[in-house]
């Protein structure tokens, strides 16, 4: 018999590897570093810094509301809206010498965060108007109606329905004359002067649904026939009740807004972060005051975008050249946020490699899309203290020396 004779040792190296691997696993105790390793006096550091707002500025006025996809009736903290709706399409006309019924119909969203009803009244408009420019703010109503209501009907805040007020056959006869002559374009206005909130309607420009007249007309001989003509103009027009509270900051999208927040990170000496510094994380945070907010819909989610401005400009116009904006980042406001938060390291970054100049730098805050709402957000300016102002929070290492 031959007998083969085997190398144990690598076997033994392997499993002494496999101890020791096992041991280090099951060991939580940190492995031991030679000191030697390290040089103690060349170290970096991670800080961090807390800059206030130097400065900041809001501006606003109320604008046309055209091309809005929602119409707003009611009353809410500092705000008032009310609905133009005219029904005057030129190619649709009808004999209305035989109406037996007229009604419109507004079909509404449900407002979550209030409850309870509020009344609605439809006037008749008593002179024309524009859809592209007619606006209240803080002038008089912009068109004259009749005071005595049309008719009057209970909205519920959280019912998405259909709202119907009924009108006289003779108050409609004139929207769609067959003879083409002495037309009345004014159409109607409603309000809700006692409500305590505010109510959202679908507008003509609205992909969803449109508010629309339904006629109910007798023919001799025959079935009564039903027909409908759709908003041809809708608008809403609103003002406040009150002036909005000084020493804020807003952003809205009912209220053209402009708002203006801005630092100098030299001129807070000795507190100066080196331009060697690495920014790891540099965040814009702007506390938010409820109180002086407003949320038509607790749902609601105000778009915003954050520039950086590109060339000075005066802080208390509202004209604001496109290409002098650089748009650092998107963000949203829901009704139940207590800080928004902007990340704007690459730009912090940038302020502190440059020259130190004496120039301020700022960054504009703007609704990020064109769709018309009451929604408004007032955030607290440096006038709050340093606890509540808009301030920049820095994270940042520093080489070593």
């Amino acid at each position: 018999m031959r007998i083969i004779k085997k190398n144990v040792v690598p076997l033994l190296v392997v499993a002494g590897f496999a101890l020791l691997a096992l041991s280090a696993c099951n060991n939580d105790k940190a492995i031991p570093l030679s000191s030697g390793l390290i040089d103690g006096s060349n170290r970096g550091q991670i800080l961090q810094s807390t800059k206030v707002a130097l400065k900041d500025s809001s501006a606003g006025q109320v604008i046309n509301t055209q091309f809005s996809s929602t119409l707003y009736v009611g009353r809410l903290k500092d705000l008032e809206s009310r609905i133009l709706l005219r029904f005057d399409t030129p190619d649709l006309f009808l004999d209305t010498s035989n109406v037996a019924a007229a009604k419109i119909k507004l079909p509404a969203d449900s407002v979550r965060g209030q409850t309870g009803n509020l009344e609605a009244s439809v006037h008749q408009i008593t002179q024309t108007w524009r859809e592209d420019s007619v606006k209240w703010g803080d002038q008089n109503f912009p068109v004259t109606f009749n005071p005595v209501a049309l008719d009057r009907q209970q909205v519920a805040a959280l019912k998405a329905d259909t709202v119907t007020f009924n009108l006289t056959p003779q108050t409609v006869a004139a929207w769609f004359d067959t003879a083409r002559t002495k037309r009345d374009t004014a159409g109607v206005m409603l309000q809700a002067p006692a409500a305590t909130y505010i109510k959202e309607f679908f507008s003509r420009f609205s992909t969803l649904k449109q508010p629309y007249v339904e006629l109910t007309l007798k023919r001799a001989g025959k079935s009564d026939t039903t027909v409908r003509r759709l908003a041809s103009k809708s608008v809403f027009v609103f003002r406040r009740n009150a002036p909005l509270a000084a020493q804020r900051i807003y952003a809205g999208a009912g209220e053209k807004f402009l708002s203006s927040v801005f630092f100098n990170l030299y001129a807070n000496r000795p507190d100066t972060i080196p331009r060697s510094a690495t920014i790891s994380r540099a965040t814009l945070l702007l506390d938010v005051d409820a109180a002086n907010s407003v949320f038509v819909d607790n749902d609601n989610t105000l778009s915003l975008a954050l520039y950086r401005a590109l060339d000075p400009y005066k802080l208390d116009t509202l004209t604001v050249n496109a290409d002098s904006l650089f748009t650092l980042q998107i963000g949203g406001v829901r009704a139940s946020d207590a800080t928004v938060e902007f990340n704007v390291t690459n730009v912090v970054q940038a302020w502190v490699r440059r020259e130190p100049k004496p120039e301020d730098d700022y960054f504009v805050l703007l609704p990020n899309f064109p769709e018309i709402a009451l929604t408004r957000v007032a955030f607290f300016s440096k006038a709050a203290g340093a606890a509540r102002a808009p301030r920049l929070r820095i994270e940042y290492t520093t080489p070593p020396k």
